[in-house]
């Protein structure tokens, strides 16, 4: 399958698609970059603002998480934002989860089906749509700043997805089958982040992860759970209150694990809370 023409993706375009009142008023937007996050961290240590938006259309060093590299093409949505929160019970693995849930609201007003695979990726029927990574530097007990990088598949044709990754991965347009207007999506995107991140304060993180709970297509499927105590396997029956995820083994026995990689292994689900 082919693809057009990327879709226009310039400045103008993203500022004509914002709508939010502090993430993305300040845009710094280049052809190629090594790594959206990598230059979110040094403009943050220089004292950049709460909300400046990193985009790139390519990035030569794409990261994910634990070292992991991110195949980084013309077409999709690569960017990071630097947040100063000024609300000092914010943590890292929270911002996690509303970032997750602000793309998944988003993207799901084109495709219906994706979905939430803890603890920081997006999924259609079972292959990987986008990616969070989440970085942040805390001075004594106070985080100074938070540096959210978003990896999205959407305008890539399958010819540009590597052999190894073509049964691994999709994008947007693989799905829709045309062509989707980036800076209206992450425009999107960042209206949903700004109204979650807005109600933090107010009501705190339950009802984020129970918001995010209902995108998540992993509950109640037997999955395996790569930690670095080893390797869990059992059926994902919750998450906590903080996030953690609740993986019940063929024993009975309840793991809580804060940190970890997951995959399925049936798509046969039990009911979950």
């Amino acid at each position: 399958m082919g693809r057009e023409e990327v879709d226009p993706f310039g400045e103008q375009e993203l500022r004509s698609s914002l709508k939010t009142e502090q993430l993305g008023k300040t845009i710094y937007l280049y052809p190629s970059l090594e790594s959206t996050n990598l230059l979110a961290k040094q403009l943050a240590e220089k004292g950049e603002k709460h909300g400046a938006l990193v985009i790139s259309e390519t990035q030569t060093k794409g990261q994910g998480r634990l070292g992991r590299s991110w195949h980084s093409p013309p077409g999709g949505l690569w960017f990071s934002l630097i947040l100063r929160p000024d609300f000092s019970k914010l943590m890292p693995q929270h911002l996690t989860f509303i970032a997750g849930l602000a793309v998944v609201q988003a993207c799901s007003k084109i495709i219906h089906s994706v979905s939430l695979r803890w603890p920081n990726d997006l999924y259609v029927e079972n292959k990987k749509l986008g990616g969070i990574l989440t970085e942040s530097r805390a001075k004594g007990d106070r985080f100074e700043y938070f540096i959210m990088g978003i990896g999205l598949n959407v305008n890539l044709a399958e010819n540009q997805l590597p052999e190894e990754l073509k049964p691994l991965a999709t994008s947007l347009y693989i799905l829709k089958k045309e062509q989707i207007s980036r800076a209206a999506l992450l425009g999107d995107i960042l209206l949903h982040w700004e109204k979650i991140l807005n109600h933090y304060p107010h009501h705190g993180f339950a009802p984020i992860v129970n918001s995010w709970k209902k995108h998540a297509d992993f509950l109640g499927a037997f999955v395996k759970v790569d930690t670095p105590a080893g390797i869990i396997k059992g059926t994902a029956v919750d998450l906590s209150p903080s996030g953690a995820l609740m993986i019940q083994d063929q024993s009975g026995l309840i793991h809580e694990i804060s940190c970890g990689d997951v995959r399925l292994l049936s798509i046969v689900r039990t009911p979950h809370s």
